[in-house]
């Protein structure tokens, strides 16, 4: 009896799925499993019909059709057939699995593929956020994100299950009326924010004048000559105008920023930004304009300053500081590469195609340039100096070891530029630890290196290069910026740069020497 109905309902259920179609058409397939011992399978729905295979006690099997009390299966990749579907168990369809909204509670949450926070990320979502959460591992959730349409991974402790409550607003700063005050303490610091924590956009000198447009809990917000603005301490602003007004040299070519400043296109901070200039830059003079003046940088780029960033320019590259410490010394300068070897090369930004600027960037050319102006730099010194090239010929990496050696140089400096990464910056200082104070020296070369050009520090590095491994003199590998970086290709090749290296050289020996 029992049999009998279960039968039935298995002939219920399948009749009901086949009424739209025939017993040839297609339907969505039902999966069943096996209550038999063993159930034959059947070429055709009888039992006369020759058996084609068996399947034991549990086999999940998929139902494609019926006929009577016949059901059509397929098993597996490849085996199909009629069997007696009064041996079958119906599978009850899964329910759907039960999802909740969450929201993101903090900003730049990373959804990651995987539940790991190593996992890649497949992007960031904001503070808020809505997400549909399916399920959890561990400390972690599987969403979707609907704004972005990713399925991906959350970490649990960043979802909350109510909406976040939208942020009060903020006081907002009391407005003033715009009136020029000014600076009364030699550096007072620009911030983006009124408070001490905040990031410093630039340091304002003495009797800089700043327009005030806020005031906020002891914080003012100013308009600085450069068109810049931030906040800054009322503490130290003043009303009164300056005893000492802020000068223009008028002695010298050239002149120098005392801080990080914009180059603008005209005398007034309604004009457009050219570019922006790092402090210590060597400008030229070129004229002036009530308080501001126009310059032109090394790169032939004329724009306008304010007066109040400002100061004649000291140049010491022909007499550096640090006395006698290098007279006598053999420095043995190595250029890079040369004739058939042309080291890496990069196209300056702004650099034609096939045009001179842009051959000048093959690192073989400007390492020649640069060792000729450390040459110039070290001999005003007093230092003998020896290159193991001046011309564009090739050497082995032994002749240029053999020139240290038959030289019997004080120190070996061999000069090249990095790649790749266009986005790469800095100066890098190898050495191989072959003499006593070798580490000391890379390390005084390129503290002075860096304070000199303010590059990127990328630190000081043993390094297994020929020249220095096989040298028995004190020997240095330097790299001095990237020319895959268009960016820092145009800076390294000019004259003000090649010369901050040549001071910064000069400077880092002195010490060394002074040991």
């Amino acid at each position: 009896m029992k049999g009998t109905c279960v039968r039935m309902i298995i002939l219920i259920f399948l009749a009901l799925l086949c009424l739209p179609f025939s017993s040839n058409q297609a339907f969505a397939a039902t999966k069943a499993k096996v209550k038999a011992t063993t159930l034959n399978i059947r070429e055709k729905p009888t039992t006369a019909s020759k058996t084609v295979g068996k399947l034991p006690q549990g086999a999940a099997v998929t139902i494609q059709g019926q006929q009577k009390e016949w059901a059509k299966i397929s098993y597996g990749k490849a085996q199909s057939g009629w069997v007696d579907s009064t041996y079958l168990t119906l599978e009850k369809a899964k329910p759907a699995a039960k999802t909740k909204t969450g929201y993101a509670t903090v900003n730049s949450l990373n959804v990651r593929q995987g539940a790991s926070g190593t996992s890649k990320s497949l992007g960031k979502i904001s503070k808020g956020t809505p997400v549909t959460v399916y399920s959890q591992n561990g400390s972690w959730l599987k969403v979707t994100v609907p704004s972005k349409k990713w399925t991906g991974w959350i970490a649990k402790n960043y979802i909350a299950f109510s909406p976040i409550p939208a942020a009060k607003p903020a006081v907002p700063a009391a407005p003033v009326p715009a009136a020029t005050f000014y600076v009364t303490v030699n550096s007072l610091n620009l911030r983006e924010l009124p408070t001490t924590s905040s990031k410093v956009i630039q340091s304002l000198n003495k009797g800089t004048a700043v327009q005030l447009t806020e005031k906020k809990t002891g914080w003012g917000k100013v308009k600085i000559a450069n068109g810049k603005t931030g906040w800054v301490s009322l503490t130290y602003l003043s009303a009164k105008t300056p005893v000492e007004p802020v000068k223009i040299p008028t002695d010298g070519k050239y002149i120098t920023l005392t801080s990080d400043n914009d180059l603008l296109k005209g005398p007034g901070t309604d004009y457009e930004v050219i570019k922006i200039e790092a402090a210590g830059t060597r400008l030229e003079k070129m004229s002036v304009k009530a308080d501001w003046m126009e310059v032109k940088t090394a790169a032939g780029v004329i724009g306008w300053v304010h007066s109040s960033y400002i100061a004649p320019y000291k140049d010491n590259t022909d007499k550096p500081s640090g006395g006698q410490a290098l007279a006598g010394k053999v420095i043995v300068l190595d250029p890079g590469h040369g004739g058939k070897d042309p080291g890496t090369s990069g196209k300056a930004t702004g650099a034609l195609p096939g045009s001179l600027e842009e051959k000048a960037t093959l690192e073989k050319t400007v390492n020649l340039q640069t060792v000729n102006a450390m040459a110039k730099t070290l001999q005003a010194a007093g230092a003998t100096v020896i290159l193991t090239r001046t011309t564009d010929e090739y050497l082995t990496l032994l002749q240029r070891v053999n020139v240290s050696h038959s030289q019997n140089a004080d120190v070996f400096i061999s000069v090249h530029y990095n790649a790749p990464g266009n986005k790469s910056t800095g100066i890098d200082t190898f050495f191989y630890p072959t003499h006593v104070n070798e580490q000391k020296l890379a390390s005084y070369v390129h503290e002075e290196l860096i304070k000199s050009t303010q590059m990127k520090n990328r630190g000081v590095k043993p390094g297994n290069f020929q020249v220095i491994r096989d040298n028995k003199k004190p020997a240095l590998l330097l790299e001095l910026g990237f020319l895959s970086n268009p960016d820092e290709a145009k800076l390294v090749k000019s004259e003000e740069y090649q010369q901050k290296v040549a001071q910064g050289v000069y400077q880092g020996l002195a010490k060394y020497f002074s040991l």
